[in-house]
This record gives C-alpha cells, sequence and structure tokens, in this order.
C-alpha cells in the first residue's frame, strides 16, 4: 500500500507501507489524521502513526479469521472491526494496551459497520442474519460483555491477558471462579510463611469476600480454616458464618 501527501501530490514520492502479508481489503483514517487503519484478509488490524509512517505499524490481535468491516467514531475513541469469526471488535484507540471489548452474537461474518454520529451506538450487520444496535457508552459495554460471558475472567485467561496483574474481579454481578479463590488463598498462605503480615491481610480479605459470593460450602470451610491457621481468625469470620 503507498500513501500520497496531497497538499503536493506532484513534488513526492508516495511512502510504500509494507507490513502486511495478504491482500489490503480496507483503510480508513481517523478523522484528527493521526491514525491510519488498515485491515487485509488476515485476521490483523494495523495501526499507522500519520506523524511517523516510516515507524513500524502496531498490530491489534484477537480475531480468529480475517477482517470484513472496519470503522472509526468520529471522537476517535472506537476502532470497531467485525470478521469472519462471527464477532465484533471494539478497541479503544487512547488506550491500545486494553483489551477490546469483543461482541458475540452473529452467526456469520460480520461485513458492515455503522457507528452514530453521538458515537453512542454501533450498528452491525452480518452475510445471513439479522442486523443488531449496541451501546458504545463504557459502562453499558462492560455490562453487556459480563451479561453476553455470563461470568468473571477464569484463573487461564486472566493469565493470558493480564499477566503479572493481581486478579480483579470484571462482573461485579456474577462470582470469581473457585479456581482463582484457591489461588489468591495458596498466595497469601505464602505471603503469611514469608511474614508479609499486611500483604496476607489484603489477600485474605479478597479471598473471604469473594467466597461468601459463592455457594461452595466446603470452599468456605476451606478458606475459613486456612486464614485462621495463619492467625487471622478475625478476616474469616465472614466466611465461617457463610458456611454456617
Amino acid at each position: 500500500m503507498s500513501v500520497w501527501d496531497l497538499s503536493s501530490p506532484t513534488n513526492s514520492s508516495p511512502m510504500a507501507l509494507l507490513d502486511h502479508e495478504e491482500r489490503i481489503t480496507a483503510a480508513i483514517f481517523s478523522t484528527d489524521s493521526k491514525w491510519l487503519i488498515t485491515v487485509c484478509e488476515g485476521p490483523f488490524v494495523r495501526i499507522w502513526d500519520m506523524a511517523n509512517l516510516s515507524a513500524p505499524s502496531k498490530i491489534l490481535r484477537g480475531h480468529e479469521s480475517g477482517i470484513r468491516a472496519v470503522s472509526i467514531s468520529s471522537d476517535n475513541r472506537w476502532l470497531v472491526t467485525g470478521s469472519d469469526d462471527k464477532s465484533v471488535r471494539v478497541w479503544n484507540l487512547n488506550d491500545l494496551s486494553e483489551d477490546p471489548v469483543v461482541l458475540r452474537n452473529h452467526e456469520s461474518s460480520v461485513t458492515e459497520l455503522a457507528i452514530a454520529a453521538d458515537n453512542q451506538w454501533l450498528v452491525t450487520a452480518s452475510a445471513y442474519d439479522a442486523t443488531r444496535a449496541w451501546t458504545l457508552l463504557l459502562d453499558d459495554i462492560m455490562e453487556m460483555a459480563c451479561h453476553t460471558a455470563g461470568r468473571n475472567f477464569t484463573l487461564d485467561e486472566w493469565e493470558q491477558y493480564f499477566h503479572k496483574q493481581p486478579y480483579s474481579k470484571t462482573c461485579s454481578c456474577f462470582p470469581v471462579p473457585c479456581e482463582v479463590i484457591e489461588s489468591e488463598l495458596e498466595r497469601a498462605h505464602q505471603l503469611a510463611k514469608k511474614g508479609d503480615r499486611a500483604g496476607a491481610i489484603e489477600v485474605y480479605r479478597r479471598a473471604v469476600q469473594w467466597v461468601t459470593e459463592t455457594d461452595d460450602l466446603d470452599l468456605q470451610n476451606q478458606v475459613s480454616r486456612q486464614v485462621c491457621l495463619d492467625g487471622f481468625v478475625e478476616i474469616a469470620i465472614p466466611a465461617c458464618e457463610r458456611a454456617g
């Protein structure tokens, strides 16, 4: 792909962008001319800095098949992509380190995207099923993602996407998986063995809070017992009361 400087098209040579290995299917600019977004027949999105086109492009990964549609909100906050994998991904252009919000409800390839002028709504269409409307308000997106998933991140998912970051409960309306609580329990125990009481207390409080939101009586008893054995009886009280 080549980019020409239209302010002086006859006196400048085009800039060749060569990172793509497959046929480019779409290219769009952000309205502030900061970014050039390109997609191809593969599953990757490439973002080019218009102030430095000679620099390597940033790659956004997540789709599992070729990308068929791409759009940017007029406030340059959201980049939206639709794919043959039947999903839509909403990327935050203000923080490309964030994982995209994934919208799944189509039964075939997503081929068309449109963002409302007020940047509050997204409309998506696929080859063989209904057109769908989605909110682009951040809190509503999070609620929608939680409702669609019906759970919080598993331990493996958290390690994959948020490596080395402490686990955080994402969906307030769903309990944390038991495997996460067990992992936190072991981490707190190791902190206590090392003499880091403040660290152990912080992690134990979190584990106790999370376990009281589950219906797993065995795990509640396990948490209560371990917290007490490490000498933090007061912290264990909510789990003990929940376990009955």
